[in-house]
Parts: structure tokens; C-alpha cells; sequence
């Protein structure tokens, strides 16, 4: 769910703003940070985030998914839509698989998503 988090609060905060965001995220010890450690900050995780994204999935296997596109307003121009894909491993253990941001939920965007992930490795869906 950090994964999330972080792309909401990326998703066009200014260097300005990030201040309450880092303090939501991390606590109240997170402050006094110059704007330009910010934007350092930011960039690093934006190619974390871009990393994880990317990652092979070819090794993991579930047996439940649960896939929905969230709809968010918070602090931004346009209406944005999430998809979202958790799963479910065979232990049980949930981890979010995959996360993009976009301005609707369409057949062609699940689409394309989808086709990501079996790009990335992801060969068999839940059992």
C-alpha cells in the first residue's frame, strides 16, 4: 500500500507542499527539509516507483485477485482513475501487483494494464 501512497502524494505536489505530505507519511520527525532535497527526494522515489513498476513477475503465482479502478479528486486538476490490482498469494499473504494512474477506466486501458503484466512475467492468473 506504500506504493500507492507514494504515487498520490508524487502525483503533481509541489516542492512546497511536500512538507505535509513527508509529515503524514513519515511523522512529525520529518521536517526542516530544504526544497532541494525535496525535489532530490522525489526524483529518487519517482524511479522507485517507476522500478517497481517494471519488476519481473515471471516467479510469482496467485490464487485470488482483487482489481478495481479508484476514482481520486484529492488536490488534482482532473479527476484521476487508479487501477489497481492486489493479489493474493498462496499463503495468503496480500501484495499490490501492479498500479497505474489515468483519467478513466475503460475495456482499452484494463487492457493495455493487463497486457503489462503478462509482459512482465505474469503468466497464469488466480487458481
Amino acid at each position: 500500500m506504500e506504493e500507492v501512497l507514494l504515487w498520490l502524494y508524487l502525483k503533481g505536489l509541489s516542492s512546497g507542499e511536500f512538507q505535509e505530505a513527508l509529515a503524514s507519511l513519515l511523522g512529525p520527525q520529518a521536517s526542516g527539509f530544504s526544497a532541494s532535497s525535496i525535489c532530490r527526494l522525489k526524483e529518487i522515489w519517482v524511479q522507485d516507483f517507476k522500478t517497481w513498476n517494471k519488476r519481473n513477475l515471471s516467479k510469482k503465482r496467485y490464487v485470488y485477485f482483487w482489481v478495481d479502478g479508484i476514482y481520486l479528486e484529492a488536490r488534482l486538476e482532473q479527476k484521476q482513475c487508479m487501477l489497481v490490482i492486489i493479489g493474493a498469494g498462496e499463503a495468503g499473504k496480500k501484495e499490490l501487483i501492479a498500479l497505474k494512474g489515468g483519467f478513466r477506466e475503460s475495456e482499452l486501458s484494463w487492457r493495455e494494464f493487463l497486457l503489462n503484466l503478462k509482459a512482465r512475467g505474469l503468466e497464469k492468473g488466480p487458481q
